[in-house]
């Protein structure tokens, strides 16, 4: 019996070195059937368009959707089943790489699961090669406040690798892989403009009896260090944390925890649109007793 068609989804927003990087280690490891969709963001300067062409050319495993105007990650990946033809979905981040074939493994534990929706490899962080999760756990403060609790971070692949393939309450969209008929009865809510969309994703595969899993022995590298100033300002005009945090509230009846500490003024919102903890001498709680301590000295 043939492999089934995996279709990975990347959307290329600045960063053009590690989308590169990104479609290389696609192109060198995975052996199965595969198509890749590139849906470029309108971030790409007019060399970078050709270079993107010249590849689909080249590769007749690749296409690119060059978008007409710039949209944020939910809104682009609620179309996902225009461009993609697989029988799944891999959804995957253009400032991760792959440094094996992770599809035969992640695809086999989906068959012995049939009630399972989706399922991710470990993302690790590069170059450091720790965990920045492997496994997503939905902790309730209170009854109000929810806290998506990334396990395992900052532990080494190498202590976790030979674990099992587990249940997770999420799993993150920058490298999860779906069956297709799920995400044709589920799909991204475009009205949620950051990472809810995420989690509001799972909510729904949860609310209709499917599950979703981490795969340990698999994993994908992460390189945050491509985060630069004109991918965050840009990022900004696309985003709305508070707005999106607020209706992901209206709809589900969870409150994220970060709120109640943006509200005592712990948090503050980088670019107006990221939440940032402060240093805990700087919450306001402490600002007295650092006084105090400084007018002693």
């Amino acid at each position: 019996m043939s492999a089934p068609l995996v279709s990975v989804y990347v959307i290329s927003f600045f960063k053009f070195e590690a989308t590169m990087r990104c479609l290389d280690s696609l192109r060198a490891h995975v052996r199965g059937p595969c198509e890749v969709v590139l849906v470029e963001n309108c971030s790409a300067t007019t060399e970078q368009r050709a270079v993107l062409d010249e590849m689909e050319r080249v590769w007749p495993a690749l296409r690119v959707v060059h978008l007409d105007a710039r949209r944020h990650c939910p809104w682009i990946r609620a179309r996902v089943l225009d461009h993609a033809r697989g029988e799944h979905i891999f959804f995957l981040d253009n400032d991760c790489y792959l440094e094996s074939d992770i599809f035969p493994p992640l695809l086999a534990e989906l068959d012995r699961n049939p009630g399972v929706a989706g399922i991710a490899p470990g993302l690790l962080y590069h170059p450091e090669r720790t965990y920045q999760c492997l496994g997503i756990e939905i902790e309730m403060e209170d009854e109000r406040h929810f806290h998506p609790r990334h396990l395992r971070h900052g532990e080494t692949h190498a202590a976790h690798r030979d674990l099992a393939p587990f249940p997770s309450d999420f799993i993150p969209g920058g490298c999860s892989l779906f069956r297709r008929s799920y995400l044709e009865t589920c799909r991204y809510d475009e009205n949620l403009k950051n990472l809810f969309g995420d989690y509001d994703l799972c909510l729904q595969g949860r609310a209709g009896g499917h599950g979703f899993m981490f795969h340990p022995g698999c994993s994908v590298l992460h390189d945050k260090s491509t985060n630069c100033g004109e991918y965050m300002q840009a990022k900004a005009q696309l985003s709305d944390w508070l707005g999106s945090v607020r209706y992901f509230e209206e709809k589900w009846g969870l409150r994220y925890f970060l709120l109640k500490h943006l509200d005592a003024g712990r948090v503050v919102l980088d670019h107006g649109r990221f939440p940032r903890w402060l240093p805990r001498a700087e919450w306001p709680e402490n600002r007295g007793a650092a006084n105090a301590s400084a007018d002693a000295s």
